[in-house]
């Protein structure tokens, strides 16, 4: 049966790809058919078809061979992966499958994990650091179906479901001898490791080489900081630092009405590192106080300082909205800027508006924050008004699982198209820029670094309206058809342009305090717009990397568990919707 049913499809597939072009299938789909084939050789002592699946891990046309799987390598000698750009769930999947195909060849005497300078170990270091919530570099990444994947994906961001990393971790750490912090730490999180769906996993029980140097967490993480709650329309932001330990592998969000308390756990996972949770079982005017707590397998955190968040109410709409925005959109100005909820109707670039009569050049900006119902297209619009079929320019998130983001021009009779990220997930960020009868689209990840997805040159009247749209269509993954269609939207602005990116902050100190904690003080520029401070480590002399992102009016921030304070460097920025400012002075604790 293996070899007359199964493996032919495995070739047929690596060979032909469907008739379709070779990079149009992503690494998953090509690493799942080489680990059957290398196996299916083994087992059936065929040693042609254990050399075709070594033979294609090299040098293979299709995106699971190395180079192509793992397919740019950055200074340090990160390596991302070749779907890090669509999100962590293929990434996770592809490479435990690519590390199996390589624990077979080694257990036939052929050694593929070292393969072009251990270059698959690079890939799953760059994976754990960014799972981990550190930042990561990218490099924009596109396929013979123009694709276009600009930044990382944020989408299953965090989540711990892969269970392949105690294989890596006692082949090149254990075995080997070698550095990949990241790659520890994420074992450590996942042990004992259970079985998942793309891999066998257990890998605590079948690959650990030396009990002592695989020790279960012997201590629960330290308390989340830095928490904040920010109120919306119908929800609260709660985000929080993770502890440099990284030895967290979830957290639990509880909530109470008094500050006293008591507060009921409305939020727990253990396989998840994200440091963010938002809270949608709100009602406008109520004071929600917010509690979070660390959790691994050696138990929990003390709980955080208490944080509070009043739900906002909607108000009247701004005097230029009225008339022109649709029936029943509700809006509010809090600590998220502009926030509007836009009931949607309509199809496509027809559907609902929300916004305002503007005049010459302007930049438009809102932050798609989340959707429900059954939904269309929602994003950002520019149209003619007081036309009965205007000419309208949108650039819009939704089709295909609600996952294409696109710039529509409709003008003249005819509808134009161009393609943004085709992995586009909530939430995310776009403008519309105007200068002349010249309209410039972009999208973002985080409303800070920017990419053009679109530019079209439009004869429009100088009075035109901006603002909001949302459409009606098919139902989004994770929605349901029975909620009442409607776009969120925060973050609104329609400026002359762009702001310009904020003054770096300066004075940055390092101070090492009592229990592992490093506590960095610096200034803020003074006459500056910012929205936030983003801290960057640097350990061991590596690359700078993420760790942070606070409020604009930090000045302080305490990095706790830390085992070798003096290893690492601190530098800081500021950013806004502009972008970051140059970085601060580096800062490091003495010896």
């Amino acid at each position: 049966m293996l070899l007359n049913y199964f493996y032919p499809v495995c070739h047929d597939f690596l060979t032909r790809h469907n008739g379709g072009c070779d990079s149009a299938y992503w690494a998953n789909w090509d690493t799942c058919n080489m680990r059957a084939i290398i196996a299916i050789g083994v087992f059936c002592d065929d040693r042609a078809k254990f050399d075709e699946a070594v033979e294609y891990f090299k040098h293979g046309r299709g995106t699971g061979s190395i180079t192509n799987a793992a397919n740019f390598h950055f200074e340090g000698g990160l390596v991302q992966w070749q779907e890090s750009g669509r999100d962590y769930a293929h990434v996770m999947g592809g490479q435990g499958l690519l590390f199996e195909m390589c624990q077979i060849a080694w257990n036939q005497g052929l050694d593929l994990f070292s393969y072009d300078n251990n270059r698959l170990l690079g890939a799953a270091e760059h994976t754990a650091q960014y799972t981990l919530w550190k930042g990561v570099p990218y490099n924009y990444y596109n396929n013979c179906d123009n694709a276009n994947q600009f930044y990382i994906s944020g989408n299953y961001h965090g989540r711990l479901a892969a269970s392949h990393f105690e294989l890596v971790y006692n082949h090149y750490i254990v075995r080997q001898g070698l550095k990949a912090p990241n790659v520890k730490l994420l074992a450590d999180l996942r042990r004992p490791e259970p079985g998942e769906i793309d891999v066998l996993g257990y890998g605590t029980l079948t690959y650990t080489l030396d009990a002592k140097a695989s020790p279960l967490p012997s201590q629960a993480p330290p308390t989340p900081r830095e928490v904040t709650a920010t109120a919306g329309l119908q929800r609260v932001e709660l985000r929080w630092s993770p502890s440099g330990a990284y030895s967290a592998h979830g957290y639990e969000v509880s909530r109470a009405t008094n500050s006293s308390g008591p507060f009921t756990s409305i939020y727990s996972t253990k396989i998840w590192t994200t440091p963010n949770y938002v809270d949608t079982a709100v009602k406008a005017g109520v004071t929600y106080y917010y509690i979070i707590a660390a959790l691994n397998n050696a138990g929990k955190s003390a709980p955080s300082a208490v944080v509070s968040a009043v739900a906002a109410k909607s108000e009247a709409l701004p005097p230029a909205s009225r008339g022109v925005s649709a029936k029943g959109t509700l809006y509010c100005e809090s600590v998220a800027g502009s926030s509007f909820v836009v009931p949607a109707s309509g199809r496509d670039v027809d559907g609902s508006f929300a916004g305002q009569p503007v005049e010459g050049d302007f930049c438009v900006t809102a932050r798609l924050a989340d959707w429900q119902g059954s939904v269309g297209m929602m994003g950002l619009t520019v149209r003619e008004s007081n036309v009965k079929k205007p000419r309208v320019l949108a650039v819009t998130l939704g089709e295909l699982g609600g996952r294409l983001a696109r710039f529509r021009v409709r003008a003249d009779g005819r509808t134009t198209v161009q393609r943004g990220c085709d992995y586009t997930w909530l939430p995310v960020w776009f403008r519309i820029q105007r200068v002349g009868d010249e309209f410039t689209a972009y999208q973002s990840s985080d409303g800070i670094e920017w990419f053009k997805i679109g530019q079209s040159t439009v004869a429009l009247p100088r009075s035109v309206l901006a603002g909001l749209l949302a459409s009606t269509g098919g139902t989004p993954p994770g929605r349901k058809a029975t909620d009442s269609a409607k776009g969120i939207f925060d973050h609104v602005t329609i400026e002359r342009q762009p702001p310009t990116p904020p003054a770096a902050p300066d004075a940055l100190t390092a101070t090492t305090l009592d229990d592992g904690v490093v506590r960095l003080d610096w200034k803020n520029a003074t006459g500056t717009l910012q929205a936030g401070v983003k801290i960057e480590a640097s350990l061991d002399g590596a690359p700078f990397y993420e760790i942070a992102d606070l409020t604009a009016d930090a000045t302080r921030f305490e990095n706790t568990g830390i085992e070798r304070p003096s290893a690492l460097r601190y530098r800081i920025c500021s950013y806004n919707t502009g972008g970051y400012s140059v970085h601060s002075n580096v800062a490091q604790c003495e010896k």
